[in-house]
């Protein structure tokens, strides 16, 4: 195998028009993605052993967080496109992982510029004293 070119095929066999076919595999296929980035990709949401009804609010959640993660890694395409494969000539990473890594490096960096930052001094109070250090009156 290290001597040929690895060739990838994808077989469809269906009685619908190939045009047709072809489109509704490609939503199937953007709906398979969207559960793997769910499942294993980033959100880990077999790992929560919840029960019914939690599960489902949590999967409402982490449909909100994958709609804004895919959001994120569509609007950072625009001015950094994702690599290309030389070898396949194909994205090196999916929409959402692109969106997934970038948020997390934003979050991160946000945090490590918060922590950076110098804290203000805190005027502790006495008990029985107004804000401006004089005493409340009862």
């Amino acid at each position: 195998m290290s001597d040929t070119i690895a060739m990838t095929f994808i077989i469809l066999a269906s009685l619908l028009e190939c045009d047709y076919t072809e489109a509704l595999y490609r939503k199937r296929w953007t709906l398979e993605a969207a559960f793997r980035a769910l499942k294993s990709a980033g959100f880990n949401m077999e790992e929560t052993h919840l029960g019914v009804k939690r599960f489902e609010n949590m999967l409402t959640l982490l449909m909100i967080a994958f709609a804004a993660v895919f959001i994120d890694g569509l609007v950072k395409i625009e001015s950094l496109p994702i690599p290309m494969m030389k070898s396949r000539n194909v994205q090196r990473i999916s929409i959402f992982r692109y969106g997934y890594v970038n948020l997390l490096h934003d979050f991160w960096t946000n945090v490590k510029n918060e922590a950076a930052k110098p804290t203000q001094k805190c005027h502790v109070l006495r008990a029985g004293t107004h804000y401006r250090s004089q005493p409340l009156i009862y």
